[in-house]
């Protein structure tokens, strides 16, 4: 008790209604409004696991039914509004047959309750379950601290809780401040981005690595902006962090080199347009068009689905090829050969004939087939044509070429030679 004094003489007033309150838990109808939330809490457990097991019983077999994705979310609302209808029957009742006095706890449950529900609804436009928990929490405290009218007391105490940054006194209650005005300004700065997020990709007028860059920079501005105003809404002297920024800023700069740089690098492609979101690019054995373009890494995603992360900075120092950078035509070339028997200039009419009008290849600059080399079993020929279309992938269509030129060649009678060897055994 003699640990406890100090707190006593502070909060005299909640402290006389605590023990109002612990006098008042050993009365009859204190325990009849408990066993009236236990019953509403079993009430509310049965139910909910009653519709659980009949959702599953009507989707018995159909694992790709709309219902089933939304099943939890369901469940989750369910139980605290029946557990609600329960509690705020038993206390409608209660306040018809006693003193509205006797019925303080059933009333005090019923709006913890209602606010419980209230501030899920609104927070359900939350996408991030994380987050969705905890906001949904922190609000739920702040609703129960007000509905107990414990506030006042919890301010006190909180503010009571302070250090002394320099000249400013920085107290819990301070912190808990900004970091709620900061959530709430970082919320709005990321509406107003997907906003302009929007509008900028239904731009005409602006190239794609323009839009990435409008859009990465705004959002840099937009978040700075937020930190400074929550700061500054607390009463907080930025002055009185020069030294500690400047010491964690150095820390930071050696702990997160790669970060910075590869943030730098990101920026540098976007203002000089090398790659943008569209291009094809070929690295090392990574080939695939850009699906996005971030501060950070670069997303590229392959013919076989896969989505590779590649930090910004391997595509500054390292050689990319992009196939679409001018252009989105490219020059594809397949070689291919025919015996010394054959013709090679039916080979090439034959082929150029066969071969332009595929879906694919463009008639200007018209496919052409070259006589290469006399190899030394074969006549060496290469194709070589135009797409426009590098996305749609390449390997495919060097694979329907050569189908393209096996058909043709069989369908004329030209041999496709094969390296042969002649051995003489010699007996001595």
């Amino acid at each position: 008790m003699e640990i406890l004094a100090p707190y006593i003489d502070m909060f005299p007033d909640q402290v006389e209604q605590l023990r109002a309150f612990f006098a008042r838990a050993t009365a009859t109808w204190v325990v009849y409004q408990g066993l009236a939330i236990v019953f509403a809490v079993i009430c509310s457990f049965t139910f909910t696991r009653a519709v659980s097991r009949r959702i599953e019983a009507f989707l018995d077999g159909d694992d790709g039914h709309w219902l089933r994705t939304y099943k939890r979310g369901i469940v989750e609302r369910i139980a605290p509004l029946i557990f609600l209808v329960v509690v705020w029957l038993f206390w409608t009742t209660f306040r018809q047959i006693t003193w509205t006095s006797n019925t303080l706890l059933l009333g005090s449950v019923t709006k913890l309750a209602t606010a419980w529900i209230l501030i899920n609804i609104l927070a359900s436009v939350i996408r991030n379950r994380f987050v969705f928990r905890i906001v949904s929490i922190s609000l739920w405290i702040i609703a129960a601290l007000s509905i107990l009218r414990l506030m006042p007391a919890v301010t006190v105490y909180l503010d009571t809780m302070a250090i002394l940054v320099g000249d400013t006194r920085l107290s819990a209650l301070r912190l808990i401040k900004a970091v709620i005005l900061l959530g709430l300004l970082l919320w709005a700065v990321g509406f107003a981005a997907h906003l302009l997020d929007t509008a900028l990709r239904r731009s005409t007028e602006l190239s794609p690595s323009m839009k990435v860059l409008i859009g990465k920079l705004v959002r840099i501005v937009f978040f700075f902006i937020a930190v400074m105003i929550a700061l500054r809404a607390v009463g907080l002297d930025l002055t009185t962090f020069a030294v500690f920024s400047g010491a964690i800023g150095v820390g930071i700069g050696f702990g997160l080199q790669k970060s910075v740089s590869n943030f730098v690098s990101g920026i540098s492609l976007l203002m000089d347009k090398s790659i943008k979101p569209g291009d094809v690019i070929s690295l090392g054995d990574t080939f695939g068009w850009i699906n996005q373009l971030n501060t950070r890494y670069t997303s590229v995603v392959t013919r076989d689905g896969r989505e590779h992360l590649i930090p910004n900075e391997q595509l500054i120092s390292q050689e990319v090829v992009n196939w679409s950078y001018s252009d989105q035509n490219v020059r594809i070339e397949v070689p291919f050969g025919v015996s010394y028997d054959a013709d090679p200039h039916q080979v090439k009419s034959l082929i150029e004939a066969g071969l332009v009008k595929h879906r694919r290849i463009l008639a200007k600059p018209a496919p052409i087939v070259h006589f290469s080399a006399m190899g030394e079993s074969s006549l060496d020929f290469i194709f070589r044509f135009w797409i426009r279309d590098p996305a749609e992938g390449v390997a495919n269509i060097k694979s329907d070429v050569l189908f393209a030129i096996w058909d043709i060649l069989k369908q004329n009678n030209i041999e496709i030679p094969f390296p042969q060897r002649v051995v003489h055994l010699r007996h001595e």
